[in-house]
């Protein structure tokens, strides 16, 4: 697919390709130039500092066995609020 280097930098990704990978306005992609000159882009997911601190903590939760069984998920969002 032929695209063209705009003002400012910027490149259009063909739609085809955007949608057949789920990107959209604000999707995060990586950048680099490989070896032989060609230039490689690769969607990254990003996740929040607090939220992998939060899986963090609940997986040395399940670790010191201090873990509970809920029966619907009412429940178990209400333990995790305690």
């Amino acid at each position: 697919m032929l695209t063209q280097l705009r003002r400012k930098n910027q490149l259009t990704i063909p739609s085809e390709l955007t949608n057949k990978m789920g990107l959209h306005e604000g999707s995060k992609l990586e950048v680099e130039m490989t070896e032989d000159g060609k230039i490689v882009i690769t969607p990254v997911v990003t996740v929040e500092k607090k939220w992998l601190d939060d899986v963090g903590k609940a997986l040395k939760q399940v670790k010191n066995g201090n873990v509970s069984k809920a029966m619907v998920i009412e429940e178990l969002l209400e333990s995790l609020d305690e």
